[in-house]
């Protein structure tokens, strides 16, 4: 066991946490993919994923209700196992909250689709989207990075590393959506940041359940 896990047994209640960190990523993407494919002409290089779920827009329910939702609240859920299981650095703790946000951000951006289009930005559910999609994004971002910090002095170098790497990813890409260059890659570039966070999601949850059963 790695001595930034200091629970050695996990409860039924803790598994089912932890595994909310792999279920996450599984109803995002799966929502995305499904409302793509019922969207013909819609472009995953160019287009937003919130085009998918903006106002009006036919099977919205798809990605808001099938996928920002559960995957929200999923994320929340793994945020709890995190503050349950990660011990002994103040940066797990901060890294916990972050999830957290990331998963309250997303929640509040599949109750509060965009509008038509996501531009402009003219109703009430428009700009909560994209205020809580926005703190999605830097909270997601850095999360895996002050995970790193913590486990810089660690046992657990691979997810060290891991982290590191894919944070820093993650930052690059959160930096050129904010910078708005490439938007004719616009939607390429935000599915690069949703699997650099996810698979940052996965790797920390796989971790847990590992080094605790």
């Amino acid at each position: 066991m790695n001595d930034y896990t200091q629970i050695p047994k996990m409860t039924l209640l803790d598994r089912i946490l932890v595994l909310s960190g792999i279920a996450a990523p599984v109803f995002h993407l799966f929502a995305v993919l499904m409302s793509g494919i019922l969207h013909p002409g819609y472009s995953h290089i160019s287009q937003a994923v919130s085009v998918l779920g903006a106002q009006g827009v036919q099977f919205s329910a798809i990605l808001n209700y099938a996928g920002l939702v559960p995957a929200g609240i999923l994320t929340l859920a793994f945020s709890t196992a995190m503050f349950r299981q990660l011990k002994g650095e103040p940066a797990f703790f901060i890294s916990s909250c972050l999830v957290a946000l990331t998963g309250i951000g997303r929640l509040i951006a599949g109750l509060f689709p965009c509008d038509p289009n996501c531009v402009p930005i003219v109703t009430i559910s428009g700009r909560l989207h994209a205020i809580a999609g926005f703190m999605a994004l830097i909270a997601g971002s850095l999360a895996p990075l002050v995970m790193a910090f913590g486990l810089r002095r660690q046992d657990s170098q691979t997810l060290f590393h891991l982290s590191l790497f894919l944070g820093l990813l993650a930052l690059v890409t959160s930096i050129v959506l904010m910078s708005q260059l490439w938007m004719m890659y616009f939607g390429g570039i935000q599915r690069l940041l949703l699997i650099f966070t996810y698979t940052w999601m996965i790797a920390v949850a796989l971790s847990i359940f590992t080094d605790n059963n």
